[in-house]
């Protein structure tokens, strides 16, 4: 399956908070008629796709089971939790650039990340008792 880009115009910290709640994050499909400012400079587009892509792999990769996708998963949240400031893409100085809130965003991710992984466990959970129903009374 091709990953698609996901382009926004999130311009305030409120607008991409929003894009953490589970039911917009469950589609990108509704992305379709949201389109970059085109007046951003190219380096801040640039920016605004390396943010884009690592919220892409912490969404996709949280519960993965295969190396590769645990170690996206570990490398993106790794550049979201860290300070650096050495270089131009890091976390902090990308969400400057932006203008973004650092804290606001890393408390998105930490708010979707947990409800999120609540869900899956929870569903994990009903498949779990309800194959063993399933199991247990075909024998």
């Amino acid at each position: 399956m091709k990953r698609r880009a996901v382009a926004t115009r999130a311009t305030s910290p409120e607008k991409l908070a929003m894009r953490f709640e589970p039911d917009v994050l469950v589609s990108y499909a509704h992305l379709a008629d949201c389109r970059p400012n085109l007046n951003l400079q190219p380096e801040k587009r640039l920016m605004l796709a390396v943010l884009e892509d690592a919220f892409y792999c912490l969404q996709k990769f949280p519960l993965a089971r295969n190396s590769r996708g645990k170690k996206t998963f570990h490398e993106a949240e790794i550049w979201l939790w860290s300070d650096q400031q050495d270089w131009p893409y890091s976390f902090t100085n990308v969400c400057d650039a932006l203008g973004f809130d650092v804290n606001y965003l890393r408390c998105g991710i930490l708010r979707w990340s947990r409800s999120e992984l609540a869900r899956k466990v929870n569903e994990t959970a009903v498949y779990r008792h309800a194959r063993k129903k399933t199991c247990h009374n075909g024998h």
